[in-house]
């Protein structure tokens, strides 16, 4: 009986985790440390913004828009993906989307350039963020 109880628990805490991810608004936020016409080329800081909450993500060498850069890109990007964006700087197309895995936000990225074999972004995930990332 005790182990059915804590089972019991243990799925509720779990429902309750997928009920809350499912309702988070998560999405990017972008602070322009450089345009364009730098000396050093576009540089953009991103934030993940969970619920009014940010996190700081890397900076990023070219300038980030909400969405997929390109049609294409939902190809890539999975189904499940919370928040999407993309950019576009010296022949390399980036596309950033965040995922939950295991209740811990993750943000991925699919680079491609004119080396890419056959067209095919390479995906690598970028950072990690628990709840208390966010502040």
């Amino acid at each position: 009986m005790m182990r059915f109880v804590s089972f019991f628990l243990l799925g509720l805490a779990f429902c309750s985790l997928s009920a809350y991810a499912q309702t988070a608004k998560l999405s990017f936020e972008y602070e322009v440390l450089a345009d364009a016409n730098s000396d050093e080329g576009p540089q953009t800081k991103l934030y993940v913004v969970l619920n009014g909450k940010k996190a700081e993500a890397p900076v990023f060498y070219m300038e980030l828009k909400d969405g997929p850069y390109q049609s294409g890109a939902p190809n890539v990007i999975p189904k499940g993906a919370l928040a999407i964006c993309g950019g576009f700087w010296a022949g390399l197309q980036l596309d950033l989307y965040i995922m939950l895995k295991k209740g811990v936000y993750v943000l991925y990225e699919a680079a491609q350039d004119e080396s890419t074999k056959r067209g095919k972004p390479v995906v690598r995930k970028v950072q990690t963020f628990q709840a208390s990332d966010f502040k």
